[in-house]
């Protein structure tokens, strides 16, 4: 085992999942003597900022907490207890007694926000992607609600330049948002969602790491959640609600997965023509590195043509000559690989995509592209990351049937789209007149 991972796992091995029920809270209002760290601690824990159980010992985890409620409660952030602190942090819980909490009514009406148990701790490794850190529920009542916006916020002894981009996924591990850090530490989910009427929806924020991590090393990482914009009033649990702290680490080795042009792929824009069928749009081969096996769970392809969905049937994505079918959101055909696909370590597996066309999209183009790398959705199978994948060949600034980097080279960043792939010109066909 790494000497750096053991060197850290005694300092943060005492991190644990929060499972306070929300009825517990403000079972002691007692007030907070000076230097009682314990009682700080479950208090912070109670309301949401602090995940660990309480110890006693007040370490950089704790600190953290306190710098983020006096962060909210306007209090200077010098992560110490003092008077102030504990006089807000007093008033927080008799608030909470009354029901009073962010002026938001305890009833059981609109939209309800719950805690639940948090991610386990793990290691941020660099290029290791949807690293979980805080999880937590929306519950519906009578009618659906649209969620308009969450803002989260980074928070403990830590630097936003660690992470690529922060998501928020769903419990099917779905992506419904990702947004960037901001120079204030938040970012905003700002893709509106629907939780059905009479629904519990468990949410969790995840952070993908860069691929250089070494001078945030032992830094230690934490998510709140600050506000939610819903279409009703919220209820619930008071905000933030704080998970996870996950230690960065530069060193571990995880997975990586490598994409070429597949060999079923077009190789060039061409023409087709109405009601032609099984199609081949594109294709890309995936290949497994040295360091663990790799599952392939799902894959996007954006359809940046001027044919419109109606013009286009049939289309299935093929992964070594298995059919998945496709839902079609908009512009964008996803496949759902179930069971997931194993690729193990130095293996490979052809991505194909094939479709028909209708009569209805003479003279318009059809160009399947995958936006973004991560729309091949790999994860690792030993250390469970997900793995972006890496383009090996085929890489240029523009073009067709190509990796777009940014200056075409295997070295250097991915740009939009990830794949580039062939454009296809519909015609109508031509009619012979023949005379008698």
């Amino acid at each position: 085992m790494n000497t750096r991972l053991l060197a850290f796992v005694p300092l943060f091995a005492f991190l644990v999942a929060s499972t306070t029920p929300m009825s517990a809270f403000a079972a002691d209002c007692a007030p907070i003597k000076k230097d009682d760290t314990r009682a700080v601690q479950q208090r912070l824990k109670d309301h949401g900022y602090f995940a660990p159980a309480p110890t006693g010992y007040f370490g950089p985890i704790t600190k953290a907490a306190v710098i983020a409620f006096q962060k909210k409660q306007n209090i200077d952030p010098i992560g110490t207890v003092g008077p102030k602190t504990r006089a807000a942090l007093d008033a927080l819980c008799i608030q909470a007694t009354s029901g009073a909490v962010q002026g938001t009514s305890t009833a059981m009406t609109g939209l309800t926000v719950g805690t639940t148990v948090q991610p386990a701790q793990k290691i941020a490794a660099q290029e290791a992607m949807y690293v979980p850190f805080t999880s937590f529920t929306l519950t519906t009542h009578d009618t659906d609600v649209e969620v308009k916006s969450i803002t989260v916020r980074r928070v403990g002894p830590s630097q936003n330049g660690a992470f690529d981009f922060i998501s928020l996924f769903d419990e099917d591990n779905s992506e419904l948002a990702y947004g960037y850090l901001k120079s204030d530490n938040t970012v905003i989910f700002k893709t509106p969602f629907t939780v059905p009427a009479g629904t519990t929806m468990k949410l969790t924020v995840v952070g993908s790491m860069q691929w250089d991590v070494m001078e945030y090393a032992a830094q230690a990482a934490g998510f709140s959640i600050e506000s939610i914009d819903s279409s009703v009033p919220l209820s619930g649990a008071p905000l933030p609600i704080i998970g996870t702290f996950q230690v960065i680490l530069p060193n571990l080795t995880i997975g990586r997965g490598y994409t070429s042009v597949g060999v079923e792929d077009p190789r060039g824009d061409r023409t087709q023509y109405i009601q032609d069928v099984n199609v081949r749009f594109g294709a890309v081969r995936v290949t497994a590195g040295s360091a663990e096996n790799l599952t392939l769970r799902s894959v996007t392809w954006r359809q940046n043509g001027t044919a419109g969905s109606a013009d286009i049937a049939n289309v299935t994505v093929y992964v070594n000559g298995t059919p998945y079918a496709t839902t079609n959101d908009g512009r964008d055909y996803t496949a759902v690989i179930e069971p997931w696909v194993s690729i193990p370590k130095g293996d490979a597996v052809e991505i194909q995509l094939r479709g028909d066309i209708t009569t209805t999209g003479a003279n318009r183009t059809i160009k399947f592209d995958i936006d973004d790398g991560a729309y091949i959705e790999l994860w690792g199978s030993q250390f469970g990351y997900g793995i972006f994948p890496i383009p090996e060949s085929n890489t240029d600034v523009s073009g067709s049937s190509v990796f777009l980097t940014q200056d075409g080279t295997t070295d250097t960043d991915s740009i939009t789209p990830y794949y580039s792939g062939s454009t296809i010109t519909i015609s109508g066909g031509a009619i012979t007149n023949i005379g008698k």
